[in-house]
């Protein structure tokens, strides 16, 4: 029996381009979709399901088969002795084929001829000609003769007691090396006498046992450098366990890291939000394809040309992890970064709530002085001096800031309508000397660094707010509410407004970009005089949101759909997502060849452009065409039919706004007769993507029988 495919990766792909990126690729899976075990060497990759039984591919994960001569079907995790391999069953009444061997690489297995089996196996572990155990009343069980005969270990340290998580098990010489919830423990003597490693490992209270215990998940060991997880956390130790230092630590408590593993630099940690990877033997982490089903990762390791993450919806493998986008929040307090601004090697992000956060020749971040506001909308620099719009106060008042030389002063101007200083600002930018800012209406330069301002074309600009400005040459562009404007400083003319609202706006040497609200993202070759759609094919209803242009390649961030990204001009696009955590992209920017985008919920991500491999591949481009299927919302359910014929086999996938996956399914057979219903608990605005052999169709639902 071959594998059959359980889940694919929910993409829009809308061109031709690939981005030949570490990214994790679904290498097939078992019937039933969950594998809870991986074992690598060589070319051959085992895999353990729950249910399904034990499969093997010979050729590095390519093709599969069901391994024969066992009737274990749930496995647990698999141990090697010397040259046999052990598989672990749950087990149970009905199913007493707990152990499970094979002598020829996984090709054949044999159940444990010993007529006792135990019962509700949840761990094991083996090192040379050792096999331990674990069952789920706690105990703890070792054998040296090939499971033929058990001895129970009851000479641990004091206060391990019956609680031992034993979670896997790492050769070091002579030593092995468990996790347990009192710590690390490990035995040089085959088991014969134990020592307690924990060294300042922190303590965990939890409810089952009146003392505090240290609670470790899962371990890894790579010479004499010791990595233990706890819930949410992980620590390195380099001196035998006498001192711990955390290198990892997650936003949310009840994350279980279920698996570590270490190849050189890499080191991977599987838990229950994903699969998080460090090039740098844990410096610095990331998250691996938020917007790919990585739900829950049970288990990880490497062979000699790839690494593997067992995942409850499939198998995944990556030629060299991590994922181009780097989670980029060391020191940043706040998760929503809607702005940047960079003076030579310094680098400045505004955030909602957290305050103005600088950066220059390190990873960390730190604030940038308590004396700016906690919350920017845009922030602009010219040599040392900052200028930032801020949110509305309670009052509902924003501001305009001057910050130089570590104080800050309130910058007025007068607000046309009224004659009184204006209480608004959208945007700001410095072009040389000349700052420019958009108020409650209308645009306003100064040439005086903030000290008097002068109205723009209040006859044309009128009650327009404007949201972006760029400069080539004497030519302003003007993204505003009432349309596209491009204005002549030498002749202070304005021309006729093109009408689309752009936010986002960049140009090159030969084209502008621009895009907003239901205006998709267009493009002009005759210096933004006209205008026509590139081919980026996403809902109108999904905002473009910041657009960045570097030669031939052109960036575009979305609220909503993560970014994407042209290598021609607009010609052909396709998503630039792998790593990303959030598709709600609020600011791209480009800083000294390192594209941060800054994200509503997340923080801040970069992609090192100087090592990023954008190139074109000849792959099929696939027809996005919005009458191939229709989509029907009532109440909290979602039914998807093809307009016309039969679907043999798509892929559905249901994402929030903020790009995190709702619901996932491959179906069969769909079509008006017999259509897809996906039932969701929450009534909420829901993006929705379909992609089959023939094409991919992307689309927002929110009320009721939206179609």
């Amino acid at each position: 029996m071959e594998f059959k495919t359980i889940v694919a990766i929910l993409c829009i792909f809308v061109s031709n381009i690939c981005i030949h990126s570490a990214t994790w690729q679904s290498v097939n899976g078992a019937d039933g979709g969950n594998i809870t075990a991986v074992f690598a060497i060589d070319q051959t990759v085992i895999a353990g399901t729950d249910p399904g039984g034990i499969y093997r591919s010979a050729d590095g994960a390519k093709t599969w088969v069901q391994c024969s001569g066992t009737r274990a079907n749930a496995i647990v995790g698999f141990g090697r002795l010397n040259s046999m391999l052990v598989a672990a069953s749950k087990s149970g009444a009905l199913q007493k084929y707990a152990l499970s061997f094979s002598a020829d690489t996984g090709r054949t297995w044999y159940e444990n001829s010993n007529p006792w089996s135990f019962m509700g196996i949840e761990m094991i572990a083996a090192h040379k000609n050792s096999l331990y155990v674990k069952i789920q009343q706690g105990q703890f069980f070792q054998s040296d003769d090939t499971a033929k005969t058990w001895k129970i270990i009851d000479n641990l340290p004091a206060g391990v007691g019956s609680f031992i998580n034993v979670k896997d098990a790492y050769s070091d010489s002579q030593t092995i090396y468990f996790a347990a919830d009192a710590g690390l423990i490990c035995t040089q003597d085959n088991g014969k006498t134990w020592k307690d490693l924990s060294g300042n490992l922190p303590k965990t209270s939890f409810i089952s046992t009146s003392n505090n215990a240290v609670m470790l998940s899962c371990i890894a060991v790579r010479g004499d450098t010791l990595f233990a997880a706890k819930p949410s956390e992980i620590y390195r130790s380099t001196d035998n366990g006498k001192t711990w230092n955390r290198i990892l630590r997650l936003d949310v408590s009840d994350v279980i890291f279920k698996d570590i593993f270490v190849n050189n630099s890499i080191l991977m940690a599987a838990c229950t939000d994903g699969l998080f990877c460090s090039s740098d033997r844990g410096a610095t982490w990331k998250k691996q394809n938020a917007a790919t089903p990585f739900n829950s990762v049970n288990a990880c390791t490497a062979s000699q040309t790839a690494f593997f993450a067992a995942t409850d919806k499939g198998l995944f493998s990556s030629e060299n992890p991590p994922a181009d986008w780097v989670s980029n929040n060391f020191g940043i307090s706040s998760q929503n970064i809607g702005c940047f601004a960079a003076v030579g090697k310094t680098l400045y992000a505004g955030t909602v709530n957290g305050g103005v956060f600088v950066r220059s020749g390190s990873k960390s971040w730190k604030i940038a002085s308590e004396k700016l506001p906690g919350s920017v909308q845009q922030i602009a620099a010219h040599d040392s001096i900052l200028y930032l719009c801020t949110y509305p106060d309670t009052a509902g008042k924003s501001g305009l800031l001057k910050y130089a030389y570590e104080s800050t002063t309130r910058l007025n101007l007068t607000y046309r309508i009224t004659g009184k200083p204006a209480d608004v600002f959208q945007s700001v930018n410095c072009f040389g000397d000349s700052l420019f800012v958009g108020a409650s209406s209308g645009l306003y330069m100064s040439t005086d660094s903030g000290l008097t301002f002068r109205e723009i074309r209040p006859d044309i600009l009128g009650s327009a707010r404007v949201f972006s400005i760029s400069r080539k040459l004497d030519l302003f562009y003007l993204g505003t509410s009432d349309g596209f404007f491009i204005y002549n400083a030498e002749k202070d003319s304005l021309s006729d407004p093109y009408l689309a609202s752009f936010l986002g706006y960049d140009y090159n040497s030969g084209f502008h970009f621009g895009g907003g609200w239901r205006s998709g993202l267009q493009r002009s070759s005759d210096d933004g005089k006209s205008w026509s759609k590139t081919s980026l094919a996403i809902p109108e209803t999904v905002p473009i949101m910041s657009i960045i242009c570097m030669n031939d390649t052109v960036f575009a961030g979305t609220d909503g759909l993560g970014i994407f990204v042209s290598l021609n001009n607009g010609e052909t696009w396709n998503e630039l997502n792998d790593g990303l955590a959030c598709l709600q992209v609020k600011k791209l920017y480009l800083h000294d060849g390192i594209l941060y985008a800054g994200t509503d919920g997340k923080g801040i991500f970069e992609l090192d452009l100087k090592t990023a491999k954008l190139t074109s591949a000849n792959k099929t481009k696939l027809t996005i065409s919005a009458n191939r299927y229709s989509i029907i919302r009532t109440n909290s359910d979602i039914t998807i039919f093809p307009v016309s014929g039969h679907l043999d086999n798509c892929n559905i996938g249901i994402f929030s706004l903020s790009g995190k996956l709702r619901h996932s399914r491959t179906v069969h057979d769909v079509s008006r007769i017999k259509p897809a219903i996906i039932h969701l608990n929450e009534n909420n605005v829901y993006i929705v993507r379909v992609s089959s052999g023939d094409g991919s169709f992307c689309s927002i639902v929110n009320n009721i029988s939206d179609r």
